[in-house]
């Protein structure tokens, strides 16, 4: 009894330790689900960085090493096209200059698409893969643009639509002697990552994927497109884990989903954007239903597989019980009782215990013990019949 009482116990404490490490098991493998989303994403971003500041290095030599009739936009709008067509990573490329700074000619360069004659050259890659040149009207009133012209150093958009496209633009000023004089920007498209997202197997409403910017403005989702540009960074609960997303930690949260209305665990897990202080944050959201089902599948299966040891242990102790102990003293009590009629002949009986009476155990005691009496007690009966 206190075995199969010390088997229930563990049978409890291996239930439990099962279902926390079931939960732990699948916590760790969604972290290192939304790790890998995430480092794939900082190389299309340090991809994109990297032709944007090789693009812009190659501008500043140029302008630096050619006195200013020597300069020649075909050569800018070359290298533009070249650097476009093979970085798969990015979707568009340009190279935008503040009025007559790349070669004082923009008088001469007058148009009916470029009534100002501003030297710009961007490429963008259309849907079958080709590149095409186009015109950016009013560039200097763009955002992107005067953020750049502004901050004076390297940023990235907030993702923004146009077109078809959902895109976010790398933006880095051009500097000659200590002025910014331009801006070299490369796109990137993010429309299809909400896509990437979802073919992922395990997608649904109690398990998805979402992209978010640093401040807060969705930029893929897996489960709900719809969602695309909204500005989740005024929820405090949000807001919380993005600032811990700038610190380059990783956070989670047990709450209700927005999107599903489901007690979730949200995993958030930053996303470093190459040449900036900022991080994006993938959000990863899987219902507590979905992430304990498999912890209480296991429990119940740990659950049966104890109940059948001790079931089996108990049997096999039933029946040594049976064979070592009950079936020599049954056969004792039956000696006993002969004895207690007068009967001395326990020749059956001595028979039938020949098989317990050398385990050297209690039992066998007893038995050697209850033959020596038989045998006194026909000794004693065999001298009184001798002398009668």
């Amino acid at each position: 009894i206190l075995l199969i009482i010390t088997l229930g116990a563990k049978t409890a404490f291996d239930t439990v330790r099962s279902y926390n490490s079931a939960i732990s098991t699948n916590k760790a493998h969604k972290y290192e689900e939304t790790r890998k989303l995430a480092k794939q994403l900082e190389q299309r971003f340090i991809s994109a960085y990297y032709s944007a500041k090789t693009t812009e290095g190659s501008v500043t030599t140029m302008m630096k090493n050619t006195t200013v009739d020597q300069r020649k936009r075909v050569f800018i709008s070359n290298l533009v096209e070249s650097m476009l067509t093979s970085n798969m990573d990015i979707g568009g490329c340009g190279v935008f200059f503040e009025p007559n700074a790349f070669d004082g000619k923009d008088a001469q360069n007058i148009t009916p698409t470029n009534k100002e004659g501003l030297f710009q050259s961007y490429y963008l890659r259309e849907t079958d893969g080709t590149v095409k040149e186009t015109v950016i009207d009013a560039y200097r009133e763009s955002d992107w643009y005067n953020e750049v012209m502004k901050a004076g150093t390297t940023i990235i958009t907030q993702p923004y639509k146009e077109g078809d496209n959902i895109m976010t633009t790398y933006g880095l000023p051009i500097k000659m002697d200590g002025k910014i004089i331009g801006v070299v920007t490369a796109d990137i498209f993010v429309t299809e990552l909400s896509k990437e997202l979802a073919e992922s197997p395990n997608n649904s409403e109690d398990d998805f994927t979402a992209l978010v910017s640093d401040e807060g403005i969705v930029v893929a989702h897996s489960l709900d497109e719809s969602l695309i540009l909204k500005d989740t960074g005024t929820d405090s609960d949000v807001k919380s884990s993005l600032d811990m997303a700038q610190q380059n930690k990783e956070s989670e949260q047990e709450r209700i989903s927005v999107s599903t209305g489901k007690n979730s665990l949200i995993i958030y897990v930053p996303v470093a954007i190459e040449g900036t202080t900022e991080y994006w944050v993938f959000e990863t959201v899987i219902s507590m239903k979905s992430m304990t089902q498999a912890a209480i599948n296991s429990a119940i299966f740990s659950v049966i597989v104890n109940l059948i040891l001790i079931s089996i242990i108990a049997a096999v102790i039933v029946i040594l019980l049976r064979r070592k102990v009950s079936m020599p003293l049954k056969i004792v009590c039956s000696a006993l009782s002969k004895l207690a009629e007068y009967n001395l002949n326990l020749d059956a009986e001595r028979a039938q215990n020949a098989n317990y009476d050398k385990s050297g155990d209690e039992i066998a005691s007893l038995i050697l013990s209850l033959r020596k009496l038989n045998q006194n007690l026909v000794s004693i009966v065999s001298n009184i019949n001798a002398h009668a």
